[in-house]
């Protein structure tokens, strides 16, 4: 028989993963907000925009897949100690929460990546300082 700590186990872990992708998108947002500059080319502003709007996107959708979490959790743990569902189908269904998580973390990597590179070649926050 497993206990409801090791049953919530992996709801905690991955309630703090989503917590610490939502402050590194906060940090994101932070330094592209340094970068809007009146001196930058309207094709730098229309990506920074879209990085800006991804990132807002991933932010919404890692809210929701929290309270997902919270609401499943809560929900399995009670149907398990009433002795409705085996330990079994809760860790099935935070599986499934898991990949949901790891799909939002692999767009992210991905989007960071792209991020940093268009980063490393901007040069708005010089510009902005320099005006």
């Amino acid at each position: 028989m497993h206990t409801v700590d090791v049953l919530t186990s992996d709801c905690t872990a991955l309630r703090s993963n989503i917590l610490f992708l939502k402050k590194e998108i906060s940090f994101l947002l932070k330094i592209l907000g340094n970068c809007y500059s009146s001196s930058i080319h309207a094709e730098q502003l229309k990506l920074q925009d879209g990085y800006w709007k991804h990132f807002e996107e991933q932010q919404i959708y890692l809210d929701t897949l929290d309270v997902t979490v919270q609401k499943e959790e809560s929900k399995l743990i009670n149907l398990y100690l009433e002795g409705l569902i085996h330990a079994e189908t809760v860790m099935d269904k935070q599986g499934k929460l898991q990949a949901s998580f790891d799909a939002c973390y692999n767009e992210l990597k991905s989007l960071k990546e792209s991020f940093y590179t268009f980063m490393n070649g901007c040069n708005a926050c010089a510009l902005k300082t320099a005006c």
